[in-house]
């Protein structure tokens, strides 16, 4: 099996050849460095075996990775690049002070004010006013208006309860009945006696007897200044602390070793070493509220004076006589039981003559009767006439508060500050490319590039079929423009894209 030597100096086995003579001792890329060149003896060795024993097979190194590139097809070439890590910028902000709060007062105000000051509390007097009656006549019920069942109008007989009962079976609402209105059938009247019956003809009444309100002189304290307060600013108090961010976190990148360039059956190479890049660190400062701040409140106690006072010991007060209602006895009627009712009125012709059974019963009303009685009545209850006694003041000079004390806050914004750091987007990683080499390169394939770069505003340069460093340029540009895989070799993909092959 036969690989053709690249047209740079890739050829189509993995890169990584030889050692990094410079790794310095105890270098954490040191081991891979070992790694790599125990993978490169092997491919040495299986290289070597292939040609002897003309196998297919493709060596793998001890970790899974092809030393060779897979599917590879005759008279290709093939490169094995280092894609570099991709990142990407971004900002944030950092509180570089927190917010806060700023106190102001506004002190109270005062003034001296005259006022009045109570020496002798107001009082009442009060005035006996007798009861005042009058006569009056009144309509005192003597028998009761009546409602009588009977079986005619004129010289009737009463109605007994179940011929009644029997009529409002039929239809007739006895409630409603008009005096003076028959129906058929007999009614048995309610009994009515006499009786005695006390009527009110002066009603319970009172009269009024009035004690004075008692005084004694005592000595009080009067309030001449008010207690108060008073606030005091305490400012805010900030720390200054510094405080480290990640510019660029750690990471693994490819570099260029140095040392000998080994060969392996024609094709060759480059040294390439796997290097930790440590995360580098960005310190800023930021500062950092230890107490906001507030306000204290002083007390200022309130000042008194001693004044002599007259104070109320005992309040005026009325004592009441009961004076009894009086009566006088009447005779009235009682009606004892209910009448009992029965059936319909006379001249309701709804109804057969034939149907009658010749039972009448008619509706008679006798008034009320009523008797005149005079008797006193109460126009005005005996009642007591409060006169005030005005309170004794005396002027005094006292320290008023106008004005309370006021707090404004403000609040302070916190202050930020925008630090720029970078975050890994892609890792880097190991490719095989399909690149030109002398297997599959003509001069007129690279002639043909040069024309189309031009021709699509790229330039490459004269159209010599020579592939330098502007025609590798233009290459790069397309590529870039395109999204097609960056190298420096001229790989396949670009290539197709071109539509040159």
């Amino acid at each position: 099996m036969k690989y053709s030597i690249p047209l740079s100096i890739a050829a189509g086995v993995t890169l990584l050849m030889g050692g990094c003579a410079t790794a310095p001792k105890g270098d954490p890329s040191s081991s891979r460095i070992q790694v790599l060149e125990a993978e490169l003896a092997a491919s040495q060795n299986a290289l070597k075996q292939e040609r002897t024993r003309g196998s297919s097979e493709v060596p793998v190194a001890s970790n899974g990775e092809l030393l060779l590139p897979p599917n590879a097809k005759a008279g290709e070439c093939y490169a094995r690049v280092w894609v570099e890590p991709q990142y990407k910028t971004l900002t944030k902000q950092v509180v570089v002070q927190e917010a806060g709060t700023k106190l102001d007062i506004t002190p109270a105000e005062y003034e001296w004010q005259e006022e009045e000051v109570l020496v002798k509390e107001s009082a009442t007097r009060l005035i006996n006013v007798p009861a005042q009656y009058q006569s009056t006549t009144e309509q005192v019920l003597v028998s009761d208006a009546t409602r009588v069942w009977r079986t005619a109008l004129r010289n009737g007989k009463p109605v007994s309860r179940e011929l009644l009962a029997a009529a409002e079976r039929g239809g007739i609402d006895l409630s409603a009945a008009q005096p003076n209105t028959c129906y058929h059938e007999h009614v048995v009247p309610a009994e009515v006696r006499q009786k005695q019956q006390q009527v009110e003809i002066a009603p319970a009444s009172f009269s009024l007897l009035t004690e004075p309100a008692e005084y004694r002189w005592v000595e009080k304290r009067m309030l001449i200044k008010e207690a108060s307060t008073k606030l005091v600013n305490r400012e805010a108090v900030y720390k200054t602390v510094t405080e480290q961010i990640i510019d660029k976190p750690a990471h693994t990148t490819w570099k260029k070793g140095t040392g000998p360039v080994q060969k392996i059956d024609d094709a060759t190479g480059e040294i390439m070493c796997l290097v930790e890049v440590p995360a580098t660190y960005k310190t800023i400062q930021r500062q950092v509220l230890v107490s906001p701040a507030k306000t204290e409140t002083i007390t200022i106690p309130a000042e008194y004076k001693i004044v002599k006072v007259q104070e109320l010991v005992n309040k005026a007060q009325e004592v009441r006589q009961e004076i009894p209602a009086k009566y006088t006895t009447v005779t009235v009627n009682e009606t004892l039981g209910e009448d009992k009712f029965v059936w319909h009125e006379v001249h309701d012709n709804t109804m057969s003559k034939e149907s009658r059974t010749g039972n009448n019963i008619c509706l008679l009303e006798t008034p009320a009767k009523y008797k005149t009685v005079t008797k006193k009545v109460l126009v005005s209850p005996a009642r007591t006439e409060t006169v005030a006694i005005p309170a004794v003041y005396e002027t005094q000079k006292v320290r008023k508060l106008v004005k309370d004390a006021k707090q404004y806050s403000t609040v302070i914004p916190a202050k930020y500050e925008t630090v720029t750091y970078r975050e890994l987007a892609q890792k880097g990683f190991m490719d095989w490319r399909t690149i030109l080499c002398e297997t599959n390169m003509t001069s007129g394939l690279i002639t043909e590039l040069q024309s189309t770069l031009n021709s699509k505003g790229y330039d490459a340069g004269t159209v010599d079929g020579v592939i330098g460093a502007q025609t590798m340029k233009a290459v790069n540009r397309y590529q870039a423009d395109n999204q097609l895989p960056q190298d420096k070799y001229l790989n396949m993909k670009t290539l197709q894209h071109l539509r040159l092959l």
